[in-house]
């Protein structure tokens, strides 16, 4: 048996996706709310959000979320119409009542090279 010795194997798993906190648990489930986001899609790029990596958080609070999100640049022209698809995708979740769409620019937005190469930009 032959001891697995690259730098790669040793290297820790960075976690890409966003901030998760669920302060209190109710009818709505973390798999509900991500399955929503996945089917907004950037109007400009044809890519859902989840997958640009818009998204840095979100909190299920029982029967209310908040996400926090950026947008690909801080003059991005679809970013109320963007804000509107996530909220209205969220409200269509049973049991939501509440959804609170944040927009912040910190940090900028900035596709990490998995992304890039997906997008044949790298």
């Amino acid at each position: 048996m032959t001891e697995n010795t690259s730098p790669a194997a040793d290297a820790p798993v960075e976690y890409k996706g966003p901030r998760v906190e669920i302060k209190t648990p109710g009818k709505i489930t973390l798999t509900q709310v991500n399955e929503a986001l996945a089917k907004v899609e950037d109007p400009e790029l044809h890519v859902d959000i989840v997958t640009l990596e818009l998204v840095y958080g979100i909190t299920i609070d029982a029967e209310n979320v908040t996400i926090l999100m950026t947008l690909t640049s801080i003059a991005c022209p679809y970013g109320p119409m963007l804000v509107g698809m996530v909220q209205q995708g969220l409200q269509a979740i049973p049991e939501m009542q509440k959804v609170d769409v944040q927009v912040t620019f910190d940090p900028p937005w900035k596709p990490s090279d998995d992304l890039k190469a997906m997008m044949g930009i790298l």
